[in-house]
């Protein structure tokens, strides 16, 4: 087992949030040094640690745990240590490594406790981008994953045909489908996948694919976005009536 470890230098603690640890369980050693020193140059508050067991993610951290990014080839060890894990570590967000050497099976966006995906291919300020996000609790799914589960789930667990829009919908959101309409209006109220997917009756993957729709047709970046734009639409929408 291997571990890199740094110290919090240079930036005052009452200036920058809590010290917080990020823990890379690579039996595979993907991560590079350089990946260790680009986290802890872009979020000085973290401390990066490599592991190459997940029975290693039990040992005793300096600092509360908030990432957890495992290996693909873990995934079965970590699912059945997931409730275990949870527990040592209760603020920790559990994802995937994503190398670009093999696909990722769609099987994750199913999953219960992970939460994303880290892509570590491509420009460094990327991938460091959605380390932020994880690090402030947001998920992260690449679209080519939602994609593939998308097929998949219109083979394996088809919707009824799409309806069109109902009629006294907002011109801007004429594009979107009945069921699209229905899922944006409740996350314009905050409401999670889970809780959605309850109210619709319909499974939490099929919803998750909805949002990325509504995301990808409306050109936002993200649900809050989404969110925002279904709000002012309709606002606006009802001044003019």
């Amino acid at each position: 087992m291997f571990h890199t470890t740094a110290s919090f230098v240079g930036h005052g603690r009452a200036s920058a949030p809590s010290h917080r640890a990020v823990v890379f369980v690579d039996p595979v050693q993907s991560i590079a040094e350089r990946h260790v020193d680009a986290i802890e140059s872009a979020f000085p508050w973290t401390t990066v640690t490599r592991v190459e067991t997940v029975s290693a993610l039990f040992e005793s951290y300096c600092d509360i745990v908030a990432l957890i990014v495992v290996h693909p080839s873990l995934l079965g060890e970590v699912a059945k240590m997931a409730r275990e894990i949870g527990d040592r570590h209760p603020l920790a967000l559990i994802t995937v490594l994503d190398g670009g050497k093999d696909a990722l099976p769609c099987s994750i966006l199913s999953s219960r406790f992970i939460r994303g995906v880290l892509p570590l291919g491509g420009k460094s300020d990327l991938w460091l981008s959605v380390v932020g996000l994880m690090l402030r609790g947001g998920e992260y799914f690449p679209r080519d994953l939602l994609d593939s589960h998308r097929r998949e789930a219109e083979t394996v667990e088809p919707e009824a045909p799409a309806r069109p829009a109902r009629n006294g919908t907002p011109p801007a959101l004429a594009h979107l489908t009945a069921r699209e309409l229905e899922v944006l209006e409740l996350v314009s109220r905050g409401l999670q996948n889970k809780t959605i997917a309850n109210s619709l009756n319909l499974s939490e993957y099929t919803v998750k694919i909805h949002v990325h729709n509504v995301i990808s047709k409306l050109r936002t970046h993200n649900r809050t976005e989404a969110a925002a734009y279904y709000r002012d639409s309709t606002s606006a929408f009802a001044v003019q009536a």
